[in-house]
């Protein structure tokens, strides 16, 4: 959670902002009773501002994963008015909890507006990992392995029923094989805890 006052704020009457980007703000915040993702209080308590609601927050990405704003609206509030704001959260890896926080009262309803940075407005690595790369030629290609080979030996050889099936007699044995490795390698454990 990300709380701080306007540093310009000439206001005798400051306010004081929270947003939370994980989960709702733990306090009621005027219309926002158990929902409030962006709140504006004013010091001595006696005024709360529902700047926009946890559940309807908007996460759009800024361009090569250099930050993110959250969009908030709210409900009307106890004032009829319906607020909205803006989170920015740029990134720095090295920040891991938020540095550079920068607020400023709003000059309307809908121009509230807070930036910080932080490692959490970093987009997460960039790109595929290996292992997804591997996954995703992988399925593909087994599915293709098994369709293909049905469809070769079935419509051009002439094969029914398990005789479709490539390299049928190879997979028949698998479960025999494999029941052979489990074998081998208690035997080994066994072995070897007999041994310490």
């Amino acid at each position: 959670m990300v709380a701080g006052s306007d540093p310009q704020d000439q206001n005798p009457n400051k306010y004081i902002y929270s947003v939370d980007l994980c989960s709702p703000i733990p306090f009621a915040c005027d219309t926002c009773t158990t929902d409030s993702g962006y709140c504006q209080q004013s010091t001595d308590k006696k005024w709360t501002f529902c700047v926009g609601k946890y559940s309807t927050a908007s996460f759009v990405g800024q361009d090569g994963g250099k930050g993110v704003q959250i969009y908030y609206t709210s409900p009307p509030g106890n004032d009829g008015l319906v607020r909205k704001g803006t989170v920015t959260v740029n990134c720095n890896p090295n920040a891991k909890t938020p540095q550079n926080v920068d607020i400023h009262n709003p000059v309307n309803v809908n121009s509230y507006q807070i930036s910080f940075d932080s490692a959490a407005g970093c987009a997460g690595g960039g790109g595929l990992s290996g292992g997804s790369i591997f996954l995703i030629i992988l399925i593909p290609g087994i599915a293709l392995y098994f369709f293909g080979g049905m469809l070769y030996l079935g419509a051009l050889k002439g094969n029914r029923g398990k005789e479709m099936v490539p390299n049928i007699e190879f997979w028949v044995t698998v479960p025999g094989l494999v029941q052979d490795g489990i074998t081998f390698t208690i035997t080994k454990v066994k072995g070897f805890m007999g041994k310490t």
